[in-house]
């Protein structure tokens, strides 16, 4: 999971050296975090932790993120 967390910095990162919103991609996991919580709770479903199980939570995602822009980037 470590390189997800990897990947997702170096996203912001190349974002944010290209001129580009780095907090898109916060906005992203933070849109996927909450229609994977809704669809759960509608279908009362585990589907959703079966297919991210290799996958970190995109709400995790999202903090670590957010945490990255704000302390390294800005």
């Amino acid at each position: 999971m470590q390189e997800e967390y990897d990947a997702d910095e170096a996203g912001a990162y190349f974002s944010y050296k290209s001129g580009y919103d780095a907090y898109a991609s916060l906005k992203f996991f933070e849109k996927l975090a909450a229609k994977m919580e809704e669809e759960q709770q509608r279908t009362n479903s585990t589907n959703i932790d079966y297919i991210m199980r290799s996958h970190p939570w995109s709400s995790d995602r999202a903090t670590r993120i957010k945490d990255y822009i704000d302390t390294r980037l800005r």
